[in-house]
């Protein structure tokens, strides 16, 4: 998922997921960061990631990275 917004600060980036903060825009509803954060262990239990990259000004895209099930795991 990509967007054209005004991107994420670096150091913000390199901790966005990974702790319960959240990047609070003016007029937005109030977010604690635990969604990033849970998506991002969830991926990780079963061998997936969460990959977000972003560069101000440009904008930010966030990959969800999940593996692919084998036969013989339904």
């Amino acid at each position: 998922v990509s967007d054209n917004g005004c991107g994420i600060p670096a150091e913000l980036l390199a901790v966005l997921g990974r702790r319960r903060i959240s990047h609070r825009k003016t007029g937005s509803i109030s977010a604690s960061g635990i969604a990033l954060l849970n998506a991002r262990q969830a991926l990780e239990a079963c061998g997936g990631a969460l990959k977000i990259d972003s560069k101000l000004g440009f904008g930010t895209t966030v990959s969800l990275v999940i593996p692919q099930a084998g036969a013989n795991s339904l």
